[in-house]
């Protein structure tokens, strides 16, 4: 479709909620959709949220490390659950995509989704935190209901295709961090030395 043009917007939910009713943008992907007139929500991705660290021998203990990171209302919960005492950290971030570059870069901790942090494991740069619970955290594509036939036929079989491939590496990811929890301080520790 040359005489299409595509423009990317990243934030937080109600932004994007709001640029999707105003017709700014016309598809959207979200963590935590809001249900409006004029919108269609449907299943896109299952995520994992996971502790990782940038230091070895990291624990789900270790509050001091800890970053927050805003992955909605449904996280915030399961996670005051499960592990209270994170809840309140002193550091927090809106954007979780600015977390895996932040942590990794000096010594700290936070949930992350587990496809995101594959390549920093890979390179000894972060090590999942064995003794941490796993959140499981799904996305949703948000489309105008008003969007051209054609134009949103390509999209979802583009966003198919994208799904498809992202959902084999978070499987093996996931699948992987069972092997991994046994051999991260070591890999750690291997990769730091070289």
């Amino acid at each position: 479709m040359p005489e299409l043009s595509i423009h990317a917007e990243v934030g937080m939910t109600d932004r994007i909620t709001r640029f999707l009713i105003e017709g700014v943008v016309h598809a959207a992907l979200l963590y935590t959709p809001q249900l409006r007139p004029g919108l269609t929500v449907e299943p896109a991705l299952d995520d994992e949220l996971v502790l990782v660290a940038s230091y070895p021998g990291a624990s789900v203990a270790d509050k001091k490390e800890y970053v927050s990171v805003d992955w909605g209302p449904e996280f915030t919960h399961a996670l005051a659950v499960a592990v209270p005492h994170l809840t309140d950290s002193g550091r927090s971030m809106a954007l979780g995509s600015l977390v895996v570059q932040y942590i990794a870069t000096r010594r700290a901790t936070a949930y992350v989704p587990a496809r995101s942090v594959q390549h920093y494991l890979g390179r000894g740069k972060l090590e999942i935190v064995s003794d941490a619970p796993r959140f499981p955290y799904p996305s949703w594509v948000v489309w105008r209901d008003d969007l051209d036939n054609d134009l949103a036929t390509l999209a979802r079989n583009c966003l198919k295709n994208i799904v498809q491939t992202a959902e084999s590496e978070q499987k093996n990811i996931v699948k992987n961090l069972l092997h991994i929890d046994d051999y991260a301080p070591f890999l750690f520790n291997t990769m730091r030395r070289k």
